[in-house]
């Protein structure tokens, strides 16, 4: 039988979202989905642990072309820390994945991302937030239309600040899931906050959940609060729309500052 840790479900302002293929630009575009022109895809993430900084960099194909992202090998990456003005031009360990190895994410320095590609510059900045932490992880069975186990992250919310946060599941199996979940702290700023997190998996009993908890920069916060939109969780939103990013030059995609934090809880 399972145990349950916490009964206490704390209201706020939580989306799910299901990661799917990158695509944003400053604004909401509307695709035609009966035939477009490829278009480059920028994912960008430097954080505060030094084996998560990556640009991923692929095209888009054509709506019936499902699930290919052709990648890209030939671009000039550059990461640039705005506070100190060090610089790293990446090396691409894979195709299409440049791998940041020399500059580690700071809370409270601000970064930008340059990428030079068939003869255009692509530009994106974020500064990386303050980082908070969890002071628990737990869980809890929550009974819906069925029963099913819930984690629970713990944390005091600083009320110096508005703070957006965006949490991961890493299941039993050691994958990470390919559900987020983000937050703001709008309506609960300066509280102890008992977060109950859509992980989108199965969670049961005798398994050990991973939790990485994400402190994000508001564009970060928009990109994947406009995603969900997309995915029609709740939300109304225009077939066709993509998710709001903040790389300048026609790019889709984002370019996000971070600090993470990962806790384990086993499910007794």
């Amino acid at each position: 039988m399972l145990k349950i840790k916490n009964k206490a479900l704390f209201p706020g302002i939580s989306i799910v979202l299901l990661s799917i293929s990158l695509s944003s630009c400053v604004e909401v575009v509307e695709l035609d989905l009966r035939s477009i022109d490829p278009q480059l895809v920028i994912e960008g993430k430097i954080t505060d642990d030094s084996t998560q900084n990556v640009v991923k960099i692929s095209l888009t194909e054509d709506f019936q072309q499902k699930n290919v992202f052709p990648a890209i090998t030939t671009a000039k990456v550059t990461i640039i820390d705005m506070t100190t003005g060090e610089s790293e031009e990446l090396n691409q360990p894979a195709a299409g994945i440049y791998k940041i190895m020399k500059l580690k994410g700071v809370s409270g320095h601000s970064y930008q991302m340059k990428v030079d590609y068939n003869g255009k510059t692509y530009e994106a900045n974020s500064k990386m937030p303050q980082k908070v932490l969890m002071q628990d992880l737990k869980y809890q069975e929550v009974i819906r239309f069925k029963s099913a186990i819930r984690m629970v992250a713990v944390y005091q919310d600083p009320k110096e600040e508005t703070n957006y946060y965006r949490w991961a599941t890493i299941g039993n199996d050691k994958i990470r899931s390919r559900t987020y979940f983000v937050r703001s702290d709008i309506f609960n700023n300066g509280n102890l906050i008992e977060q109950v997190i859509e992980s989108g998996i199965d969670i049961n009993a005798g398994d050990k959940i991973t939790i990485e908890m994400q402190c994000i920069d508001k564009q970060t916060y928009d990109y994947f609060f406009t995603l969900a939109r997309q995915q029609g969780r709740g939300l109304n939103s225009g077939a066709g729309a993509n998710p709001t990013g903040n790389i300048l030059g026609g790019a889709l995609g984002y370019f996000g500052a971070y600090t993470v934090e990962q806790k384990v809880a086993e499910i007794k």
